[in-house]
């Protein structure tokens, strides 16, 4: 019998909630708080949900190789799961609106197309796509596709891809033995943190040139970060990144009431 750390890890739960956060941003932001960020998180929490657990199964023989693939992933109903995450989310989309539900159906789309034609293979094919794709989760909450929205959009998509590639230096050593061909590994470690700073530079520079001021509370975070990765604390660096999302969302949520 499987356990629930073994469906968690299947959905990757974990990345499922902070695009669940990157929703309720959008929607709180766009249309106020209200009851709909629960439908927000809802729509998005599951068609992430569906992105990560049919990229298992895409993975799961080059997994299996490297002795890491999830059992639920190995299972008969694996392909089951995906699909039903995906129809449960367009289903909580297109119940909030309809731009709701196209941005809700582009997640779930571009999350299969990455999977299933393997582009991750494609070099910094997975780092942008991680940022652009995953900030897509932001504009299903929001609901949008004024100025503000878009700039809101580039600026939390740079920053996922700020913390896209610090998990690649923190995983540098192993994707090196793999032969996945990221960042860090293509161009080295070093140039591959240089890479990561100028991109977290530029999340802070359109921070601030955008004038959102609900950005500056992510800016002490982000200096954090850099002190951390400097000191080659990249996983404790990293975590200020993500947590700098937690935090917005808290400013949006109490700036709302």
């Amino acid at each position: 019998m499987m356990g629930i750390k073994t469906v968690l890890g299947f959905i990757r739960f974990e990345l499922c909630v902070m695009a669940g956060f990157f929703a309720m941003i959008g929607y709180v932001l766009f249309n106020g708080l209200d009851l709909g960020v629960v439908g927000a998180f809802a729509s998005v929490f599951l068609a992430t949900g569906f992105v990560y657990s049919y990229n298992m199964i895409t993975d799961r023989e080059e997994d299996a190789l490297a002795s890491r693939i999830n059992a639920l992933a190995a299972s008969e109903v694996a392909l089951w799961i995906p699909g039903a995450l995906a129809a449960a989310a367009l289903a909580v989309a297109a119940a909030m609106s309809t731009m709701a539900l196209v941005f809700c159906a582009l997640i779930v789309v571009t999350g299969g197309i990455y999977s299933r034609f393997r582009l991750k293979e494609v070099f910094v094919c997975k780092t942008i796509y991680t940022g652009f794709g995953f900030g897509l989760a932001f504009l299903a909450g929001a609901a949008s596709l004024v100025p503000a929205a878009i700039l809101y959009y580039a600026i939390l998509s740079v920053l996922i891809i700020a913390i896209a590639l610090a998990s690649d230096l923190r995983d540098h050593v192993g994707d090196t033995k793999a032969g996945i061909q990221t960042i860090p590994v293509k161009l080295g470690y070093k140039q591959g943190k240089n890479v990561m700073y100028g991109v977290l530079g530029a999340t802070t520079a359109l921070s601030v040139w955008g004038g959102f001021q609900e950005f500056y509370v992510m800016i002490p975070f982000f200096i954090a970060a850099y002190l951390l990765f400097q000191a080659e604390r990249i996983k404790l660096g990293r975590m200020y990144l993500i947590q700098s999302v937690t935090c917005l969302l808290l400013v949006v949520i109490v700036g709302a009431l």
